[in-house]
């Protein structure tokens, strides 16, 4: 799977469930969970997710960047 296929898989899946953890969020996508924080906090600097505590969000209007 190609990078811009995984990124629009892990936009499609907090869309469709906002709230998940890293390593819920991980198990869906196929990364291991130090993969997927590593890849949402560089996500979050870049402005497409935010975090509340352990769950992750997609932010709003971000995910039109990512399609």
């Amino acid at each position: 799977m190609e990078v811009l296929d995984r990124l629009r898989l892990i936009a499609r899946t907090l869309e469709a469930e906002p709230g998940l953890t890293a390593r819920e969020l991980g198990e869906r996508v196929g990364f291991g969970r130090r993969h997927m924080s590593l890849l949402l906090l560089r996500l979050e600097e870049h402005g497409h997710v935010v975090h509340e505590g352990r769950r992750w969000f997609p932010r709003e209007g971000a995910s039109e960047t990512v399609r």
